[in-house]
């Protein structure tokens, strides 16, 4: 009889354990994105191009990634994966979404990075980082510099 019942609370377990919500954001709304602003003494048409260049550098498929690119107002909007981009609980690797929003103007842009998720393998979910989220920050904290070298290298080198 115990072993009927143990049975059925393992199998229960089991089913729901699919089903629940895959969310479990557990910093304060304050952390769950990261945006930086950056001042540089560019124009901001040419501001826009060297981070489109960027996009296209390293997605791969810019024109799937980015989901908005408004030259005029300077705005360019994408979906991002970052592969081994998270560590979880356990140590082990986690490709990383994100969603990533540029903003240029004259002499300065500001990237803001949120919505972080990554593909749990066990159910096989996308779930909302949770005590992980600060190897998501760093992550995302990488990428903007990374942005911000690849402007200011391309700054250096426009006299060529």
């Amino acid at each position: 009889m115990k072993t009927k019942v143990l049975l059925v609370v393992v199998v229960t377990f089991a089913i729901l354990s699919g089903c629940i919500p895959a969310t479990y954001l557990t910093l304060p709304p304050d952390q769950h994105s990261v945006v930086k602003v950056q001042t540089v003494d560019m124009k901001k048409a040419m501001l826009y191009s060297l981070i489109q260049q960027w996009f296209a550098s390293n997605l791969g498929k810019s024109n799937e990634a980015l989901q908005i690119q408004d030259k005029e107002s300077g705005l360019l909007v994408g979906r991002m994966i970052v592969p081994n981009g998270m560590t979880d609980a356990l140590g082990v690797r986690h490709d990383l979404q994100m969603n990533i929003k540029v903003e240029v103007k004259d002499g300065k842009y500001r990237i803001t990075m949120d919505n972080f998720t990554f593909y749990y393998r066990g159910p096989g979910r996308l779930v909302s980082p949770g005590p992980e989220h600060s190897s998501s920050l760093e992550t995302a904290n990488t990428i903007s510099s990374s942005i911000q070298a690849h402007v200011i290298s391309s700054k250096v080198s426009s006299d060529f």
